[in-house]
């Protein structure tokens, strides 16, 4: 699934691709994607307006329209997007919207396991409502002693402590992973029992580690790419993650893989000590 680098690198690309788009019109062939809404409400929401921005909040992107309409995307396992100056005759499989604009270009949402969804918002309710009224703060946004209370509450271990989007927001299994090395922090230690210093040092590293992966592009690891099939280089430089039954980048103990919470999770044995 996009984490947080992701998402943010294919809100840029989008930024720039269909900032001032207008859409005259849009087809959905897959509607159980629209969240809230039927399809013509989904389509009537959108055609006419005019595309002002694109960004993220977290892992959704947020495509701000005129007269104040948003719509929100979260890409979940496999979604993706594709954008046509001029587009070619065929589609793609598992092409399921297709927004088509005033100058005859076309943007084209692609989800081979159909997973990903869509949400209309207006200003007013864009962050009091569900999912965004749910999302917490990224880590660099994060008081750190306000985030040491939240863990001190909490029965869960750290690294599902940190995948919940309501205490962080952004992270998921990957930079889960790379952070909990960086802090040289076992992935079940229980999330009440780390110090406020452990506290500092996860959202020092998350913050650190998914802007240089945005740098990079994000992680290309399965099916991620960015818009028109853009792929990632980050994944070539994790530290922990996919890496089991290799050496540690930092002390050369062998990498280990187990199960958290049905999630894969890798740590060093001898620097992420329970």
């Amino acid at each position: 699934m996009p984490e947080l680098p992701e998402v943010r690198v294919n809100s840029f690309k989008l930024n720039e691709a269909v900032t001032n788009k207008i859409i005259v019109d849009i087809k959905v062939w897959k509607p159980k994607l629209i969240q809230e809404i039927n399809e013509e409400e989904f389509r009537n929401s959108l055609i006419g307006k005019q595309i002002k921005s694109v960004s993220n909040i977290s892992k959704f992107l947020v495509f701000e329209l005129s007269d104040d309409t948003y719509m929100l995307s979260h890409l979940r396992m496999t979604g993706q997007y594709l954008f046509w100056n001029t587009p070619p005759d065929f589609l793609e499989q598992h092409i399921h919207v297709i927004w088509y604009f005033s100058d005859g270009s076309q943007l084209q949402y692609k989800d081979y396991r159909a997973f990903g969804t869509f949400h209309i918002r207006n200003k007013s309710n864009l962050l009091s409502t569900k999912p965004l009224s749910l999302i917490a703060k990224e880590p660099q946004e994060i008081d750190p002693n306000d985030f040491f209370k939240l863990t001190k509450k909490s029965s869960k271990a750290i690294k599902t402590f940190l995948l919940d989007q309501s205490k962080i927001a952004g992270l998921g299994n990957i930079y889960a992973n790379e952070v909990l090395w960086a802090c040289k922090i076992h992935p079940s230690k229980l999330a009440s029992e780390i110090s406020l210093k452990n506290v500092k040092d996860i959202l020092k590293f998350a913050a650190q580690i998914m802007d240089e992966s945005t740098k990079l592009g994000g992680s290309t690891i399965d099916s991620y790419s960015s818009l028109n099939k853009q792929e990632g280089n980050y994944q070539n430089f994790l530290q922990v993650h996919l890496r089991d039954k290799k050496e540690c980048r930092r002390c050369n103990t062998i990498i280990k893989k187990f199960s958290l919470n049905g999630r894969s999770s890798y740590y060093c044995p001898k620097e992420q000590k329970l």
